[in-house]
């Protein structure tokens, strides 16, 4: 039989979803949920028996490695089909335990429901052998994590309505009536999803070469894949928390806490609603980043389930609200954990050619300990019975031993799934990390409207919110605009991608549009790639040093002066000292140099300072002298201070210099002269007279100190109070440099000299 292609399986998909929606309701009104386990409890069985009752589904299913094989030789969809139909009549046969019950007593309805559930269970565990199987033909890979994700919404949607239906029948009416009609509407829904999965593809009989139909080679095979079998644990061990954890949580509700039987349907509502809210994300996720971050990371948030368990308040009107919310955190992280593992199954921890023996194990071992956690956990709490204390003001029960092993093992079963190997690029930390740096919810936002595109101006605005939402959740769409037809939007996704945290994809992204053939282009990923900050990005700055676009080479020089390339200070010197270079190309290898602090250069950049008649330039370079001498954060608040209010700031500034000048010696009283009679000419606005008395003052606190001064910092003080001497106050950049370099002075002195 040829083999389904992509397309094929994708336009029969909805009756897929169809049928698992139908599935899923059959399930929540019958044996998966509340409403079964108040069933048991309303027939009078104790939590040991209904524990028992409720293992044996899972446990039925370790028989897989004994049908699988045979199942694939018989053909997954037909025995699908004929092991459905017999659950669905098995489980009819429930419908006569009050009559059971009636006639014959307690303990003969107990048998009776185990009865029926074991034969139930055991033609479900073929059912289910197969259709686990079938499902890797029916979805393709590449889609698996988002269909996986909206196929569970949808279902979710359908369970709501039938648990909100049942909450409404369970509180109207009362007795096991209301349940049996409950069950009866289940056995309708599962006839009608039978229907439905008569329309999807695959499940043919296997044939030589495709799978492996012998027994016992290929599942001892599997045995010996440590990736497979920590993969087991893991899935193992966060099914038995859930399990034993939720199985017994409507009994909780009811008990302890205080709710009533409709009150605690209702909480499955709020658990599926959880599910829904956050369902796509998982699956999304998964598909982008990898299975394993998104598997670890849900389970890491179950964790707080224990916690919000014991803490719920008793008989309390708060009761219901807390046990909403926390059911509804509840179903997000157990769907998160099941749609993630789901995926790494399929994608990964099964090879090619062998899913029959690897579907056998995995499901006979999710059964095992699916069935292990409620079967323990009803024993464990009748053991814990008489458990009654009070510690602080949270009550200590017979649950809450269950809650705090239930930690024990999620932590277990983190633990496992630390082991397995990534199915992505990205790691758990960095995955995290995602969701506590920057706007994750701006950039959740923003992808949605990034996949329903308008026009040129839309897009840029998308493009815009993604980068300002600082977090590596929009790297790709960002990535994928570098390529949008426009080229604003291009732009755009340059400047965007220098917002996000560094990461070596943008490097690379942003590298390939450094190399392009837009030099526009190319000059905002120069500066995109200094603004990351990353040491890779120095290799190919260096190339466009010798591009032919001279304002690609000085973008090139500022980045990699902001990168530290130390390596390439010889060269920057060569260049800055050559008079037939372009100035503008000067100017840029000097504020590389200043950026690299490189002492050499300073009499080049003054030289080139006092050349210069471009005063945007000369800012810049009077900036690159200061950061040759010393510390470029004084110097920026210094010249924002002067340049707001000269006189005024230029007063202040000279008497804060006087702390640097204490003692009683004659020469220090001079000195203080000298700041008080400058200080005070700014402040009557006589910028001419400050300026003299300040450049007597810089002069005389260095009479005879030089040699104890940096020589990069009295070649600065010099050349300021040269041209300061020169140009009064119409070249800015020097009277900046003067108060710079004189506090620099005195500030040294002082420390100096104790």
């Amino acid at each position: 039989m040829q083999e389904l292609t992509d397309a094929e399986r994708i336009r029969r998909l909805p009756w897929l979803v169809l049928a698992s929606l139908a599935n899923n309701i059959f399930c929540v009104l019958t044996f998966v949920g509340s409403i079964f386990i108040l069933f048991l409890y309303e027939l009078g069985l104790d939590k040991t028996q209904i524990g028992f009752l409720a293992a044996l589904i899972p446990f039925s299913q370790a028989t897989a490695v004994l049908v699988g094989p045979w199942v694939a030789r018989v053909g997954l969809k037909r025995s699908f089909f004929t092991f459905y139909g017999l659950r669905i009549g098995f489980f009819g046969l429930m419908l006569l335990t009050p009559w059971v019950l009636h006639r014959r007593g307690g303990q003969a309805a107990f048998t009776w429901v185990a009865g029926v559930l074991l034969a139930f269970a055991l033609v479900r565990s073929i059912n289910e052998t197969a259709l686990w199987s079938w499902s890797r033909q029916m979805i393709p890979d590449r889609i698996r994590g988002k269909f996986s994700a909206i196929n569970t919404i949808i279902s979710t949607m359908g369970i709501l309505v039938a648990v909100a239906g049942a909450g409404y029948v369970v509180g109207r009416f009362s007795g096991l009536n209301r349940f049996l009609a409950l069950i009866g509407a289940g056995l309708l829904a599962g006839a009608v999803s039978l229907v439905f999965y008569s329309f999807v593809p695959g499940g043919a009989p296997t044939r030589n070469g495709d799978e492996e139909p012998a027994l016992l080679r290929p599942i001892l095979r599997t045995l010996t894949d440590r990736h497979f079998l920590w993969f087991l644990s893991g899935y193992g061990l966060a099914s038995m928390a859930f399990a034993s954890l939720l199985a017994f949580l409507p009994l909780f509700m009811k008990e302890q806490v205080g709710l009533s039987v409709s009150h605690v349907i209702w909480l499955d509502v709020a658990s599926q609603l959880g599910s829904i809210l956050t369902c796509y994300a998982w699956g999304w996720a998964s598909d982008r980043y990898g299975s394993k971050p998104v598997t670890l990371s849900t389970l890491a948030l179950a964790l707080l389930l224990p916690f919000c368990w014991f803490s719920m308040p008793r008989h309390h009107p708060l009761g219901t609200p807390l046990a909403m919310a926390f059911a509804a955190l509840a179903g997000a992280a157990n769907i998160g954990w099941i749609v993630s593992a789901n995926r790494y199954l399929f994608l990964r921890a099964i090879p090619l050619g062998q899913t029959t023996s690897y579907m056998a194990v995995f499901f006979a071992w999710a059964g095992i300990v699916g069935g292990a956690g409620p079967l323990l956990a009803g024993r464990f709490l009748d053991f814990c019975a008489p458990v009654r204390a009070q510690w602080l003001v949270f009550n200590v029960d017979s649950y809450s031993p269950l809650f705090a092993l239930g930690l024990l093992v999620l932590l277990a079963a983190i633990y496992a799934f630390s082991h397995i190997p990534r199915d992505g690029s990205m790691p758990t930390p960095a995955f995290v990390g995602m969701f506590l740096h920057g706007s994750p919810l701006l950039a959740l936002g923003s992808l949605v409207r990034h996949k329903w595109p308008r026009d040129e101006q839309d897009r840029i605005l998308t493009t815009e919110r993604l980068g300002h939402a600082r977090t590596l959740l929009s790297a790709d769409e960002l990535i994928e605009a570098l390529n949008d037809p426009s080229f604003n939007v291009r732009y755009e996704a340059v400047i965007a991608l220098s917002r996000l945290p560094s990461h070596p994809r943008l490097v690379e992204a942003l590298t390939g549009v450094l190399a392009g053939d837009q030099p526009e282009l190319s000059l905002a990923a120069a500066w995109a790639l200094a603004r990351l900050g990353d040491p890779s990005a120095t290799a190919p700055l260096r190339q466009t040093l010798r591009s032919d676009y001279p304002l690609l080479q000085a973008r090139s020089a500022r980045a990699l002066g902001l990168l530290g390339d130390v390596e390439d200070m010889p060269f920057f010197l060569e260049k800055l000292r050559d008079p037939a270079l372009e100035a503008s190309l000067r100017v840029a290898y000097a504020a590389a140099l200043g950026a690299l602090r490189a002492g050499d250069a300073l009499p080049d950049i003054l030289n080139l300072l006092d050349q210069s008649d471009n005063r945007a330039a000369r800012e810049e370079l009077a900036l690159a002298a200061a950061r040759v001498v010393s510390t470029e954060p004084h110097y920026v608040r210094l010249r924002r201070r002067l340049l707001d209010d000269l006189p005024t700031a230029a007063a202040q500034i000279v008497l804060n210099f006087k702390h640097a000048l204490p003692g009683k010696q004659p020469s220090r009283r001079a000195l203080r002269a000298l700041a008080d009679q400058s200080a005070d000419a700014f402040a009557r606005g006589d910028l001419a007279a400050g300026l003299d008395l300040l450049t007597r003052l810089a002069s005389s606190a260095t009479d005879g100190s030089r040699a104890e001064l940096p020589p990069n910092l009295v070649r600065l003080l010099d050349e300021s109070l040269q041209r300061v001497g020169q140009f009064r106050t119409e070249r800015f950049e020097y009277v900046v440099l003067l108060f710079y370099a004189t506090g620099r002075v005195l500030r040294h002195l002082h420390d100096q000299r104790g």
